[in-house]
Parts: structure tokens; sequence; C-alpha cells
């Protein structure tokens, strides 16, 4: 007689073998799966403003326009002070430090320590927009280093004390702007002002 029994168990362990090897094998395929669609989420391409003319793109790649608007919005936003200079410079260091670099960042509190002992910030508003004639070209980005890059700034810059107007000047700023290797949640833009790169300059406001 034939042993069933014995041959029942075979079958048994066999397919219990077959289920694990199977769900290893899922699990290869899901991991890889996963791998993969984590590392397009992450590829990194910039796209010119102007895509008439087609364009060639490369991964990590920043163009010189996204430089260029990065410094001009980030600019903007440390340079507003809506209501008092004492009040407002220090909370926009605080707001933007993931957008500029340590150094940068102990110049403004340098800078901001010298007015606050002058007194030239209580009751001092500020803000600076972009001069006629000085937008963005791509003469006014420059690439020094794989990673970093002059962005020259055309501004006005307008300044009231106690609501008197006091200053109504423009400016040409040139600004150091670097790659900086940073969560995507605290700066998607994944850079870094670093400091003006020369003395800013007046400028006419007839234009360049």
């Amino acid at each position: 007689m034939f042993d069933f029994d014995d041959d029942q168990e075979n079958i048994r362990a066999g397919l219990r073998i077959l289920t694990r090897l199977l769900f290893a094998c899922l699990f290869i395929i899901v991991l890889q799966t996963g791998l993969v669609f984590y590392a397009l989420q992450t590829i990194e391409v910039s796209l010119p403003p102007d895509l008439g003319q087609g364009a060639v793109l490369k991964r990590d790649r920043k163009d010189p326009a996204e430089v260029y608007l990065f410094a001009l919005n980030l600019f903007q936003q440390l340079q507003r002070w809506r209501r008092d200079g004492a009040e407002d410079y220090p909370e926009n260091i605080r707001l933007y430090g993931n957008y500029i670099t340590p150094q940068y960042r102990q110049w403004l509190e340098q800078d901001l320590a010298r007015r606050l002992e002058s007194g030239e910030l209580t009751g001092r508003r500020r803000h600076v927009e972009p001069a006629d004639g000085f937008a963005y070209s791509e003469a006014t980005v420059q690439q020094i280093a794989a990673d970093a890059w002059i962005v020259n700034l055309g501004m006005n810059l307008v300044e009231t004390l106690n609501n008197r107007p006091i200053k109504d000047l423009s400016f040409m700023y040139p600004l150091r702007v670097v790659r900086i290797d940073r969560d995507r949640q605290e700066n998607p833009w994944r850079l870094a002002l670093d400091g003006y790169h020369d003395t800013p300059g007046e400028i006419s406001r007839t234009g360049p």
C-alpha cells in the first residue's frame, strides 16, 4: 500500500516553500519599484522661461532665469520692513534663514546690531522693487562655478521714517547665489543667498 499521509505532507511542505519564495519575490519587486519611484521623484529639472525654441533639459542643472527669480524674490522679502525695521528686520532673518548661507546670516545679524545701536531702524519702513529697464536678461546672471552665480538686481529702494519719505533711490545689487544640499521641505529651491559679491552702487533711473 502507498503511504498517502507522507505524500500529502510532502506536497504541503513543497507548497509552503513555494509560497515563501513567491512572497520573497513579491517583496523584492515592490522594494525595487519603490526605489525607482523615489529616484524619479528626486530628479531635479530646471525649465527655461521661454520654450518657444525648444530646450535641452539636464538633470540637476539650474536655469539662469530660475536663479534670478530666486534672488529677486528672496532679496525683496529680506528687505521688506512693513511696520518697523526694528521688528521686521530680525523677523525676516529668522523667517528666511533656510534660504541664506550661515555667512550671510552672520553678516545680516551684524548689520542689524549696528543699525539697532545707532537707532536707525525704529519707525523706519522699507521696500525694494525692480527698477525700470533692469528686468531679467542673460547678462544679469553670471555663473562663476558649478554651483555658484552672481545675480545683478537693479532695484528701487524706498524708505520712510515715521511715515515721512526719506529715501527713494535706485541701486545695482550684485548678489551671490549658491546651490545648497538642504531638505526640500525646508528649501524647495535648494539655493541660498550668500551675500553681496561687491558693494551695491547707485544707478540712474533712466535705465542701463
